[in-house]
């Protein structure tokens, strides 16, 4: 399952929520957080020391690193990683965290390892997250030349990963390791939901409605205060693709809501994190839709279309 990182900067302090499932990385008016960062914090709790590291990377990947070390005994570290997202939620047990000069973590990953024709790619479970290529001399003790599923140790680079050390590995593989969205996955668990997409500039607080129009196709309404429309969609496994009609575009620029229209042609893929639907452009950036709560879907009506609007 995907893990998503919800952080809540505080002034000069960031927040983190103390869960052992990483949840959306956020920001409401403060400065937007950016990767190749890296946040630090400590305390100390029943004579011992507790400490995490959250390391944000390229393609809101994060890398959270909590550290326990007891007195006496040996210090026990453990890594997650997942996405992390901006959204307005603070957390009601948190420890701060402040700025520390960034450097590259090395970081475990379990997860599928690939061998195809001397090159190898490592696909993080938790996150989909593919890392190719994926080199170093760690990866010539391993058997044969079949799909692994590894505890691998890896180091991040612009390209792919140096493999430092396989912990474990196995011929076997636990269900969904790895898998990437399909459209099947985006019809059951996107598609007739009321999704919640927050307000933007120029653009008010709506609806969203995904309905299917046979295989890996649909429609997408959008529904708010003065605003209506419908797209449509293509689907290709995690790959999504909108396109708006022309008349309906000049409408909503009429209406000064044209970032809508421009939003919905730059999305290139979704995702589902956390409960949450995600969906990103070309360029990297994320526009997050949450799932309405049962109440909030029931009294969902459709918001009147603007003056000349024809539905």
């Amino acid at each position: 399952m995907r893990r998503i990182l919800a952080v809540f900067l505080l002034w000069a302090a960031t927040v983190i929520p103390q869960t052992s499932q990483a949840a959306v990385a956020a920001l409401s008016g403060h400065a937007p957080l950016r990767a190749a960062s890296l946040y630090t914090g400590g305390e100390h709790a029943g004579g011992g020391e507790q400490r995490v590291e959250l390391y944000l990377l390229d393609g809101n990947f994060f890398v959270l690193r909590q550290i326990a070390a007891p007195r006496g005994k040996k210090a026990v570290t453990r890594d997650m990683t997942g996405f992390w997202r901006q959204v307005d939620d603070g957390f009601p047990h948190s420890l701060a965290l402040k700025k520390s000069p960034f450097r590259k973590p090395s970081f475990s990953v379990m997860g599928r390892l690939d061998r195809i024709a001397g090159r190898a790619a490592l696909t993080d479970s938790a996150t989909g997250r593919v890392f190719a290529p994926a080199e170093g001399e760690a990866l010539a003790a391993l058997p044969g030349k079949d799909s692994l599923f590894v505890d691998a140790v890896i180091l991040p680079a612009k390209n792919g990963c140096a493999v430092q050390r396989i912990r474990s590995f196995s011929t076997r593989f636990p269900s969904q390791a790895g898998s990437a969205p399909t459209d099947g996955d985006f019809a059951a668990r996107v598609a007739g939901e009321v999704w919640l997409l927050p307000s933007l500039p120029g653009l008010p607080a709506a609806s969203c409605v995904f309905s299917e129009r046979g295989k890996g196709q649909g429609a997408l309404e959008v529904t708010g205060p003065g605003l209506r429309l419908t797209a449509d969609y293509v689907l290709r496994g995690p790959g999504l693709t909108f396109s708006v009609r022309k008349e309906d575009a000049r409408m909503l620029e009429a209406c000064g809501a044209e970032v809508l229209p421009r939003m919905l042609a730059s999305v290139r893929s979704w995702s589902l994190e956390g409960g949450a639907l995600t969906l990103t452009s070309a360029d990297g950036q994320s526009f997050l839709l949450e799932k309405a709560a049962p109440d909030r879907r029931a009294g969902s009506g459709r918001a009147a279309a603007p003056k000349g609007y024809k539905r």
